[in-house]
């Protein structure tokens, strides 16, 4: 069987693209609409862990999963046509190269993400409707819908700990990337910014045997990632600092990394983030943004639609490498290259000006 990771990181154009133009757009809607419900019940109902071990039919994973049989198997056909499992013979059922993504124990896994999908507020947040004030406000729907930011409507519930999770899950794809991508071994201490559990610092000092680590996040992270770090040697070489970014960061590393963490947020709040950075990292310090860096052209990449979440769910965006450079310009920063990596984020390099 193909390496699994190797297939998340391997994009290649939707067998769709050849049907005619108008099923091709009700494909796109309507039947997207439909595909991605599917895709996250079946995650739900774990049906992907069920069928790790072999083929099974549709009357047992019913009888496992306590759900109509006829039912499921009109579920299951549908997701098999997109790809997500294989219908081997009638009624029989087995794994895809998709389904492995679905499965609870695979690097890379989308299942805790899929779940996230499952919150009320945010499928109320991509209605039609919801999405329109966005556009029209350039607000967060999100916010409009539930009353609070994203991560305070998420934090402590259920589906915010399956968010939680789905960050760890693509970090065991990303993190490997990052590091491979980028040379750690002309510096000493390394600074993750936002780093939640500590899996990309971690990651760094593992194949780094000289640098040294700093764990940063909020308390309420630092305190779980203490008792129950991502990787085993953050406890002999990392530091656990908790603390608001937007307020300031740990002094004293030459390289400050942030995964994930400048797209979440305006200009404006990314400009906060960034000053207290130029505040504190020395005249021949880096700073690492990795990110998706949005590429020009009309043929898919996932950070176009990953722009649209930011705009609808969290009020921040993808960013293109014209507007990483004027965001740093305006910081003290001056960016100095852009390193790809073999996952879909690039790493924005950026010295002090």
């Amino acid at each position: 069987m193909n390496n699994p990771v190797d297939d998340l990181l391997r994009i290649s154009t939707p067998a769709t693209d050849s049907l005619p133009p108008p099923l091709r757009l009700w494909h796109l809607s309507v039947g997207g609409f439909v595909i991605s419900s599917l895709i996250v019940l079946a995650g739900k109902l774990q049906i992907a862990d069920l069928l790790d071990s072999g083929p099974k039919t549709c009357d047992e994973l019913a009888r496992l999963t306590g759900t109509h049989a006829p039912s499921l198997y009109r579920i299951l056909r549908a997701l098999a046509s997109e790809g997500v499992f294989h219908e081997v013979e009638p009624g029989m059922f087995t794994q895809s190269r998709l389904s492995e993504f679905l499965r609870t124990d695979i690097p890379g896994s989308m299942r805790n993400l899929t779940a996230t999908f499952l919150d009320p507020a945010f499928c109320r947040s991509f209605s039609p409707e919801e999405v329109e004030y966005s556009l029209r406000t350039g607000k967060p729907a999100f916010e409009k819908v539930a009353g609070k930011s994203f991560f305070e409507h998420f934090s402590g519930n259920a589906i915010g700990a399956d968010f939680h999770k789905a960050m760890t899950d693509m970090s065991t794809i990303q993190s490997p990337a990052i590091a491979a991508a980028y040379d750690f071994s002309q510096t000493d201490v390394v600074c993750d910014i936002g780093g939640g559990y500590g899996h990309l610092i971690g990651t760094i000092l593992e194949s780094n045997p000289q640098v040294s680590g700093v764990l940063f996040d909020a308390p309420v992270v630092i305190e779980q990632a203490r008792s129950a770090p991502a990787k085993e040697i953050l406890r002999s070489r990392c530091q656990f600092i908790s603390g608001n970014f937007f307020d300031a960061v740990p002094a004293g590393a030459r390289t400050y990394i942030m995964k994930w963490i400048l797209h979440d947020w305006d200009d404006d709040r990314a400009r906060m983030l960034l000053s207290n950075v130029r505040k504190v990292i020395s005249s021949d310090g880096r700073l690492l943004i990795a990110d998706s860096v949005v590429p020009p052209g009309n043929f898919f990449e996932p950070s176009k639609l990953m722009d649209i979440i930011m705009l609808v769910g969290l009020s921040g965006l993808e960013r293109t490498e014209a507007q990483f450079r004027d965001l740093l310009v305006t910081t003290g920063f001056r960016l100095t290259r852009v390193v790809p990596t073999k996952c879909p984020l690039s790493i924005v390099e950026a010295a002090p000006a």
